[in-house]
């Protein structure tokens, strides 16, 4: 709304609108991302998959959620799934000791700190918290912002930079990716032996390949 005032001339103050003030009671509408949560990562020393590291799992006391870990010992890798903190995991790094949720392994104390100044350190984006904001309408009145409570979301594309971090560690330890020769992902490519089928990039996913 218009903000009223005395204009700055000594010789002819007068009463006027001044300037336009922003409305703060703005309506929002959309699904607007509050916070991104994201966990170091660290190679385990015993099976060489990916440690994502934190001392709990929970993101929210209010409402009450946290964060299952899913391992994947096939990828080496570990997803994540937003429940309630009656199923949260168990924390994977506490005074300094890592705990590898797939072979659980106890690494050596100090270990994710030497791990830090190798340079062989990550992070993972796991979490995105969203919150859905609507604008309730009144009869007669304005309308008042309508918001859910708080929605906590694995992102889709976890697994696959997950295996790329995870491949990128390996390559800085001078490790050997076993598990590049055998994801299944690549024979479809036409990799290490495989067939290119319909879903490798550049061919159609839907009808015949371009070829038939």
């Amino acid at each position: 709304m218009p903000q009223l005032g005395w204009t700055f001339n000594p010789d002819n103050p007068v009463y006027q609108v001044r300037e336009e003030v922003a409305d703060d009671k703005k309506i929002w509408d959309g699904l607007p991302v509050r916070a991104y949560l994201w966990s170091r990562s660290i190679l385990c020393p015993n099976c060489t998959k990916l440690i994502p590291l934190s001392p709990t799992w929970e993101i929210s006391k209010s409402p009450k959620w946290g964060c299952r870990l899913i391992p994947n010992p096939g990828f080496g890798l570990v997803g994540f799934e937003a429940v309630s903190l009656a199923d949260v995991s168990r924390g994977t790094v506490k005074k300094a000791i890592a705990v590898c949720p797939m072979c659980g392994f106890t690494c050596p104390k100090g270990y994710p700190a030497a791990e830090a100044r190798a340079g062989r350190m990550n992070h993972i984006h796991y979490i995105t918290v969203q919150r859905d904001l609507y604008p309730i309408y009144r009869t007669g009145k304005k309308p008042i912002q309508g918001k859910d409570p708080l929605d906590f979301i694995a992102p889709g594309e976890l697994w696959h930079h997950s295996r790329l971090i995870r491949h990128k560690t390996l390559a800085a330890a001078g490790i050997k990716d076993a598990l590049m020769e055998t994801d299944p992902q690549l024979p479809e490519l036409g990799l290490f032996g495989g067939t290119e089928t319909q879903y490798a990039p550049g061919v159609e996913l839907f009808g015949l390949p371009p070829d038939s």
